[in-house]
């Protein structure tokens, strides 16, 4: 019962149990059931899996200026001289790259063979790139902007602690997402079963695949071969890190941190359903984006208890002395 009340950032970790047993569940069940549920459930046309493909992960690219921000205040706040110049490299940087993936996901995606039309199965705003990216930084600029007035200034470590917790989850999984979907080789649904970029690998040799049968880079080192795990959703999941930095905000009240939590879950989850809906993921492929960036967020944590918080009360104990 002790353990279950335990917090680490702030977050309960029965919370983090909880997205693991629902991670697990999906998993377990797409791997009896991912092609009769992809039958059941997958089309091209589909008005959600259509509107998340372009527009869905604004809230999960939007967690990289918002952690750029809580370190820009906390470490101009709190910070050394020499901390105080890297607050505000952190904020640029985080709307730079957030605004370009954002921008770059809002893009009509070309076939993977250039003599192919453009087939856009109605996802995507344009297929210029550059105004994409764009959008994506005015956008990106709005949210710090709005983000920043938001955030309470009286506890700083705490915005640096929350800060970390989000930018470090955002790029641990998307690289080892990057070098799983290049083992794992999976092909897409929509690819199989109505040519996703088909034309130049012949989609017609290729059959539908368990999670687990690996191609170890044997597959070409193209998107339609990306389906496991799901990318949409192991970055729609960093939003659970918002529980961490619920404090921060001036709106915290009693039940501001189960709101976050629980809201972002349900945008996981949305996600995770129109990536199966859109033929992009299989729901064994969800439950894994959603499984490791709930793992990150929990080895995140127990670093943390480990090693930064005993570091936290030893600084605690020395500015002490020193007053």
């Amino acid at each position: 019962m002790t353990d279950m009340k335990k917090k680490i950032l702030g977050i309960p970790l029965y919370w983090i149990y909880i997205v693991l047993l629902v991670a697990m569940i999906m998993i377990i069940v797409g791997s009896f059931s991912d092609l009769s549920i992809s039958n059941a459930l997958a089309s091209e046309s589909n008005w959600l899996g259509c509107l998340v493909e372009t527009w869905g992960e604004i809230f999960a690219y939007a967690t990289i200026p918002v952690g750029g921000v809580m370190l820009f205040k906390g470490l101009w706040t709190y910070g050394k001289r020499w901390q105080k110049i890297l607050g505000p490299v952190f904020l640029v940087l985080s709307v730079l790259i957030g605004g370009y993936l954002f921008g770059d996901s809002l893009k009509i995606k070309a076939p993977d063979d250039p003599t192919l039309a453009v087939r856009s199965y109605g996802y995507g705003l344009s297929e210029n790139k550059w105004l994409c990216v764009a959008i994506g930084l005015v956008l990106f600029v709005l949210i710090a902007v709005g983000v920043y007035f938001l955030l309470k200034k009286d506890d700083p470590a705490a915005l640096v602690k929350a800060g970390t917790l989000m930018l470090t989850v955002v790029l641990l999984q998307w690289l080892i997402l990057l070098l799983l979907k290049y083992v794992g080789g999976r092909p897409r649904y929509r690819f199989l079963y109505y040519g996703d970029t088909a034309g130049v690998f012949e989609g017609s040799k290729y059959v539908y695949s368990e999670w687990w049968k690996f191609a170890f880079f044997s597959n070409p080192a193209k998107d339609c071969f990306y389906s496991w795990p799901s990318g949409h959703t192991a970055t729609a999941a960093v939003t659970l890190c918002l529980t961490a930095a619920s404090s921060c905000f001036r709106f915290d009240g009693k039940y501001c941190k189960l709101a976050l939590f629980l809201s972002a879950l349900a945008y996981t989850l949305i996600v995770a359903l129109a990536r199966i809906l859109a033929g992009a993921h299989y729901l064994s492929d969800t439950g894994f984006g959603l499984l490791i960036t709930s793992l990150l967020i929990l080895g995140f944590c127990f670093l943390y208890q480990k090693v930064f918080s005993p570091l936290d009360k030893q600084d605690n104990e020395t500015s002490s002395l020193t007053d």
